[in-house]
């Protein structure tokens, strides 16, 4: 959904809990290289929006990047 230097947005169902480490993959489609990050949950998120006069609500996580690695095959967490 929303991604910065220090961490991104996501949206999803059921959030993992605070605190919960987890791999994220970036990757162009035109490359087999791909740039990994371990980041670790931060904050949820349960907001509630109109959209066209209609009420909808999104449940996301904050991810907060704690590093980056060239390829995530043996990363330790």
């Amino acid at each position: 959904r929303n991604v910065s230097a220090t961490g991104l947005l996501v949206e999803m169902g059921e959030p993992f809990p605070l605190k919960t480490k987890v791999i994220v993959r970036f990757k162009e489609a035109d490359r087999s290289a791909s740039l990994c990050a371990i980041a670790k949950v931060s904050r949820h998120y349960y907001l509630h929006y109109r959209e066209r006069e209609e009420m909808r609500a999104m449940v996301a996580i904050g991810l907060q990047f704690v590093r980056f690695v060239a390829d995530a095959g043996e990363v330790p967490m």
